[in-house]
């Protein structure tokens, strides 16, 4: 997940998500506008989803 405040993108963080897993909550920065998350490879031979996803979601 990274966070665009209006001049700069940030990495905020890295989760390891379980389809099991519970919600995950985070606080954004003060100054978020835009936010973007994506799947990426766990492992070289992660093939779950060999093509990588990202959504980017913007306050308008």
């Amino acid at each position: 997940m990274a966070v665009h405040d209006g001049k700069i993108w940030a990495l905020v963080k890295n989760w390891d998500i379980k389809a099991a897993s519970g919600r995950l909550a985070e606080k954004l920065p003060a100054g978020a506008q835009k936010i973007s998350i994506g799947r990426v490879k766990a492992s070289a031979t992660d093939s779950v989803d060999d093509a990588p996803v990202s959504w980017l979601l913007e306050y308008l």
